[in-house]
């Protein structure tokens, strides 16, 4: 078992080298709320797809809303 990261910072760290769809979805939801990093929301799209492609639903749901708006917001 992987130690829990500390800080949201290295959620986003380890979501890079991991190839977990949690751990993906958590590096997304830190980008689009801006914890522990610069909020981004092209990153957190960005995190969102790559655990979506994992099939992880929860990842699928918030690209969905990040999308919807964008969409809103045009």
């Amino acid at each position: 078992k992987r130690p829990r990261p500390r800080k949201l910072g290295d959620v986003v760290e380890k979501g890079r080298r991991w190839r977990s769809g949690r751990r993906r979805l958590q590096s997304g939801a830190a980008y689009q709320a801006g914890f522990g990093v610069a909020a981004d929301r092209d990153e957190a799209m960005r995190w969102y797809r790559a655990a979506a492609h994992r099939q992880f639903a929860p990842a699928m749901i918030n690209l969905a809303g990040l999308l919807l708006d964008q969409t809103a917001d045009e």
